[in-house]
């Protein structure tokens, strides 16, 4: 009876083991379709001072690639977007809840047009928006 009972727990495990594997590869195909499908209709306007200008993608993980255009310093858009960052995490759990649910992890990454210096960076996975969904 111990066998029988070892055997289907290890059987279990196994099979747990390849489906989470097949998980894996089946995200890894989504965001590569995502970003072929998403560049092909890029630059996208967002806002007056945004646009959407690149994605990429890093294992299961989307990365969006922002340009703002503003008279700005680069120490004033990073102060700002540490005021607005909740905002958006709170806008990609929404907007990207089906990704993150299956495992898939977004990045906002946010650059200077005129200095072309990174300006904010917001990572969001599933765990950051239990509180939202």
């Amino acid at each position: 009876m111990i066998r029988v009972t070892l055997y289907m727990i290890i059987s279990t495990i196994i099979g747990l083991a390849l489906t989470s594997q097949d998980v894996e590869k089946q995200n890894l195909e989504i965001v590569k379709k995502a970003v072929e499908g998403i560049n092909k209709s890029l630059p996208q306007s967002v806002d007056k001072f945004t646009q959407l200008v690149l994605v990429k993608s890093r294992g299961a993980k989307l990365i969006y690639y922002f340009d703002v255009n503003s008279s700005k310093s680069d120490q004033k858009m990073i102060e700002y977007g540490k005021k607005i960052e909740p905002r958006i995490k709170k806008g990609i759990c929404k907007s990207s809840k089906r990704f993150l649910k299956s495992g898939i992890d977004i990045t906002y990454i946010y650059k200077n047009s005129s200095s072309n210096k990174e300006v904010l960076k917001v990572e969001v996975t599933s765990k950051d928006c239990k509180l939202i969904w």
